[in-house]
């Protein structure tokens, strides 16, 4: 009879250091989002594991419900996996919301947990008169620029957004992305009025979108 063992997520693990650290990425973007911190972090105090949620990155083919709850379950399963009992969390936008789930899923685990503009853990609260734009990004290219440069305050180069964009519909798949769009798709499990109960910082970068030149 084949053992079948417990799906643990991909991730990037960078140092050796005792404090253990969850880095979890957005809607946009699997965990080489991150490449450009590894060479400036403190690999003797810190180790951290940049993770893959399903449908992102090196996870892009697997399967699964797509929702916050998931990924903070194989958070736990991934922090099993590497032997850590405790944990800070790192979460970006998408991000944010599965790594609160994961305080009220296990507090006892989570030591830090920092939030880099993070979405609320009530849900995204997407306008309904942005979600077709939204929706369609999941197959669009050209929506995901859009989406990038507004989001960014619309002062990155051309180049730039269309370059993230390229990326983003490599390392997210359009299901995972569609998924977490959903409105009728919860992204946490009740009850949401819990305290987190351990250190958080939420840090939100502010985009002015530039003016649009007159003639």
């Amino acid at each position: 009879m084949t053992e079948t063992r417990p799906y643990v997520p991909p991730a990037h693990v960078v140092g050796s250091g005792a404090h253990k650290v969850i880095v979890l990425h957005s809607l946009f973007a699997g965990h080489e989002s991150f490449s450009p911190w590894w060479p400036y972090l403190d690999g003797t105090r810190f180790s951290y594991a940049f993770m893959d949620a399903r449908g992102f990155g090196d996870a892009i083919d697997v399967d699964g419900s797509y929702t916050c709850d998931e990924i903070a379950s194989d958070v736990l399963l991934l922090a099993d996996s590497l032997g850590w009992r405790e944990f800070s969390l790192i979460g970006h936008s998408l991000g944010g919301m599965p790594a609160q789930q994961v305080v009220l899923k296990a507090p006892e685990r989570v030591r830090k947990l920092v939030g880099l503009s993070p979405a609320p853990a009530n849900g995204l609260g997407i306008p309904e008169q942005a979600y077709p734009l939204l929706a369609e990004a999941a197959h669009k290219v050209e929506n995901r620029r859009i989406i990038i440069d507004s989001s960014t305050g619309g002062k990155l180069s051309a180049h730039w957004v269309a370059s993230w964009a390229e990326q983003s519909m490599k390392a997210v798949g359009p299901d995972a992305f569609r998924s977490y769009l959903d409105p009728s798709t919860p992204p946490t499990s009740p009850p949401r009025s819990r305290v987190l109960r351990c250190p958080h910082w939420w840090w939100s970068v502010r985009t002015t979108r530039r003016p649009t030149p007159t003639p």
